[in-house]
């Protein structure tokens, strides 16, 4: 994770920040792992949201949003070193109690034949429950992840919206697409 985030920080950046903008008060919000994920939790605070209730399978997402003052469930589960993520049979579990208001979700790769995918089967059964169970679903990716193919699908681009960056003078903005 920690060479992912020295990858294309003002893509992730622009699009952390219009995810953030995206949670209302009162929201119920699956954060996923993934390192453009992350990096919407630098912008939450600042979008003035306070009766937000979080869950995530993201160890460093849990800790960052408990030290912003939230309420925050972590998954139970396997613990995915790689990722610093919650994975496996007991977190798909847990996740069938919830109903989200809106989730964010990171990928490996997103292409128009095999959708959204990832290389771990485990990894991709939580990703595949918690997008069911939200009401509006948003993948956050930067245009690198275009028309790669992981291993493991888990969902296709008519479940959610893909946001990602467009290039703006000499920086980036997000925008939402669909495949």
């Amino acid at each position: 994770m920690d060479d992912k985030f020295k990858i294309n920080i003002a893509e992730k950046l622009a699009i952390g920040n219009f995810a953030a903008s995206l949670i209302k008060d009162n929201d119920l919000v699956y954060v996923d792992a993934g390192s453009s994920v992350e990096a919407m939790i630098t912008f939450i605070k600042g979008n003035n949201v306070n009766e937000v209730t979080f869950v995530t399978n993201s160890i460093y997402i849990a800790r960052e949003l408990s030290a912003l003052k939230y309420k925050v469930f972590i998954l139970p589960g396997e613990v995915k070193l790689s990722t610093d993520s919650i994975i496996g049979v007991s977190a798909t579990q847990y996740l069938s109690r919830f109903n989200f208001s809106i989730g964010f979700f990171g990928v490996n790769g997103i292409h128009k034949d095999f959708g959204f995918t990832t290389p771990d089967i485990n990894e991709a059964m939580v990703k595949e429950e918690a997008m069911k169970r939200c009401k509006k679903s948003y993948v956050l990716a930067d245009s690198s992840k275009f028309e790669k193919v992981s291993q493991v699908s888990f969902g296709k681009s008519v479940d959610c919206e893909i946001i990602t960056e467009v290039s703006e003078g000499e920086g980036f903005r997000a925008k939402i697409v669909r495949l």
